[in-house]
């Protein structure tokens, strides 16, 4: 979250405007949107934990969509497709993960769960992207 936090205290001293009031007004601002992106993922979070992954998926998506550069609900959106078996969702959302977040622990996350997809998609016609190969291609 630490990008979030750069990105909202970006946005809130890029004011043009020497006015302490407008700017303590970007800074609100942008503190709210940092705990409104925290609480839809927290929700993610407590559904995942409870075992209900479609109510999970749904805040996670939330997150994702609210700040599109944050790869954390990427990784969650990740386990959540590779828990429900679905390869090709799975492989998206950790490819973003790596794009959004190149180097750290949560890139090494998503390195090793690819690997492990795409060993276990040449065995069962997948390859990397989530596309299908069949058998005459």
């Amino acid at each position: 979250m630490n990008t979030l936090t750069a990105h909202a205290n970006a946005n809130a001293t890029a004011d043009p405007d020497p006015s302490a009031l407008k700017s303590e007004k970007h800074r609100a601002h942008a503190a709210t949107l940092v705990a409104v992106l925290y609480v839809l993922f927290a929700l993610g979070e407590v559904k995942f934990a409870q075992a209900r992954p479609d109510e999970a998926s749904a805040w996670y998506r939330r997150a994702a969509e609210a700040d599109p550069s944050w790869f954390a609900p990427h990784l969650k959106l990740g386990l959540v497709a590779v828990n429900a078996g679905d390869q090709v969702a799975a492989i998206a959302h950790l490819e973003k993960v790596v794009s959004l977040q190149p180097t750290g622990p949560e890139a090494d996350r998503a390195r090793q769960l690819l690997d492990q997809l795409f060993d276990l998609g040449r065995r069962d016609g997948i390859e990397s992207g989530g596309r299908f190969v069949h058998e005459d291609d």
